[in-house]
């Protein structure tokens, strides 16, 4: 209506960048409600406009306008940027990495101090090399315990197909199998940052919450189901081979994934309203999907950090990565409790100083982290 040429066509004028990742949702209608997914758009526009689905808020608005979308959809291509005509190709870590530019280096220190002000629990991860890890383990402090534990780690996705990992600030749900029980943790992501010694500490300040201890029935239910599903994906994707699951196996699989999703709509979890509420979409449409497990020996022991209590474990862990092949990490973890900004950096370089005491030097710190599996992404949506 301003200036009506031609050109002009589907373009909108924008505003910077800068805080954008307080200024959710995005798009000139509100469409995206993450930073991930406008990534994921523009990385094939063409693919994100064909399959966008119309959230729930939205349809009494717009279901008359479904009928125009396909010939829609072709005015907007034939409009686009020459430079955006073409899948740009990102791998998921360059994705994550540009999210991460997008959130870190574009937010205000202001914004970012205030998200960790209160007393949030802060975990800090340094990747070993195995000579580091068995420098640790050959001292570490006589009361550090040592437990054999299997973590499962669960998505959960809407109908729209958004995920609970992508809102920004990320959750996940796990369940942790040891001699004593099993237990069921929802975590969310307040405030995310890394810092390099050669890339490889990541710190992260977290509101942890174990749900629920699962009576033996269930966790033993989960846990058959979850093996089941994983040991039959992993006997045709792995380092050796790669070839395409029977129907035969991927029609029990996918019955073992239905099996899960009633044993966690069954249970009363405490945090089900909140997850509800932050992905806009009713508990029973919540889809929880299977995503890895990870097999860990630790030695865990606890410590006082400038006036936080620290607890450090010592981890040895065993996991697929996204071709199905098994690899084996080391790394060491710091969990402070009641972290502020006033003791963040004390206690994290105080536990830096006894890592160096106990043998640690900097060439032991050059291990390497595996992506999650993104191969149980990919058959899951091969199976619904």
């Amino acid at each position: 209506e301003q200036d009506p040429r031609a050109e002009n066509l589907y373009a909108f004028k924008v505003p910077g960048l800068r805080n954008v990742s307080m200024t959710a949702p995005y798009m000139h209608d509100g469409a995206f409600k993450t930073l991930a997914q406008v990534i994921e758009h523009y990385d094939n526009v063409e693919a994100s406009l064909n399959d966008y689905v119309l959230v729930d808020n939205y349809k009494n608005y717009f279901e008359k306008l479904s009928g125009a979308l396909i010939g829609t959809n072709e005015l907007k291509l034939a409009h686009l940027s020459p430079k955006l005509s073409k899948k740009l190709n990102f791998v998921e870590s360059e994705e994550k990495a540009l999210a991460e530019f997008l959130r870190g280096a574009l937010t205000e220190r202001r914004f970012l101090d205030a998200e960790i002000a209160g007393d949030y629990k802060t975990v800090l991860r340094l990747q070993l090399t195995e000579e580091g890890h068995s420098k640790l383990l050959a001292n570490l402090p006589g009361s550090a315990q040592n437990q054999e534990s299997t973590y499962y780690y669960f998505d959960v996705f809407t109908s729209e197909g958004y995920r609970l990992r992508e809102l920004e600030t990320p959750s996940k749900i796990y369940f942790t199998q040891t001699a004593e029980g099993t237990t069921l943790t929802y975590r969310k992501q307040l405030y995310k940052s890394s810092s390099s010694v050669s890339g490889v500490i990541g710190a992260g300040t977290f509101e942890d919450e174990e749900i629920l201890s699962l009576s033996d029935s269930s966790a033993k239910q989960l846990h058959e189901m979850n093996n089941d599903f994983f040991d039959r994906l992993y006997t045709y994707q792995n380092d050796q081979q790669s070839q395409p699951i029977p129907e035969m196996e991927l029609s029990v699989m996918k019955n073992d994934v239905l099996g899960m999703n009633n044993l966690w709509h069954s249970l009363v979890l405490k945090n089900f309203e909140t997850i509800s509420d932050e992905m806009n979409t009713p508990k029973e449409k919540l889809f929880f999907a299977p995503t890895s497990t990870n097999s860990k020996v630790e030695s865990t022991w606890t410590e006082q950090l400038n006036d936080a209590s620290a607890v450090s474990t010592l981890q040895k862990s065993m996991i697929h990565t996204e071709t199905g092949g098994l690899t084996t990490t080391w790394s060491v973890e710091l969990k402070l409790e009641k972290v502020t900004k006033k003791n963040l950096s004390l206690a994290i370089d105080q536990w830096l100083k006894k890592l160096v005491d106990l043998g640690l030097s900097p060439k032991d710190a050059q291990g390497s982290s595996p992506s999650p599996s993104k191969l149980t992404e990919k058959v899951l949506k091969g199976m619904f």
